[in-house]
């Protein structure tokens, strides 16, 4: 579901709940409005604990900038699934984002978060990213990949660069 912009997106956000001016019912639907309709300033989008979706990808973010910085920050209790798929979170020339406070499982699949496309400027804080504890013979898993390709995983390029990872139980 996403509606038309009313102009970029700033200021603070929460997914669950009602719809509303500052309040998205998924996140899958914040993830396409800040794709959609840009950010004029800092994002803050507060997740409100549970299930906040599966198999998600957030692509480029118009206006997203070192100055306007967009913020993904969960209650602690919020997840976001792979259901055992290629990914949990998949990061396509994404930049300037925040992911703090998550957890993002894909214990049965191949990557849990994955970058391509020259994602960049991507901070992964006090999260807890959950995969596969051991590849086989038909996939090489990573809890975090970069690939230059959204395809495959063991391809190189410009994958991702100013990536930082602190904190985190992986």
């Amino acid at each position: 579901f996403y509606t038309e912009c009313t102009g970029p997106l700033s200021g603070t956000y929460t997914v669950g709940g009602t719809p509303g001016a500052n309040n998205f019912a998924t996140l899958k639907e914040a993830l396409l409005s800040l794709e959609n309709c840009g950010v004029s300033s800092a994002v803050t989008i507060n997740l409100t604990g549970g299930n906040n979706g599966k198999n998600l990808t957030l692509g480029p973010i118009p206006g997203a900038s070192a100055a306007n910085m967009v913020t993904i920050h969960g209650s602690g209790t919020d997840t976001i699934y792979g259901a055992g798929k290629n990914f949990a979170l998949e990061l396509d020339a994404a930049a300037y984002v925040e992911f703090s406070n998550i957890y993002f499982d894909n214990r049965l699949g191949i990557q849990v978060i994955w970058m391509h496309n020259n994602t960049n400027h991507v901070v992964i804080d006090s999260c807890h990213v959950l995969g596969r504890n051991v590849g086989n013979i038909f996939y090489n898993t990573s809890n975090i990949a970069a690939s230059l390709l959204p395809d495959n995983s063991s391809t190189d390029g410009a994958n991702a660069h100013h990536i930082t990872i602190s904190n985190n139980t992986i």
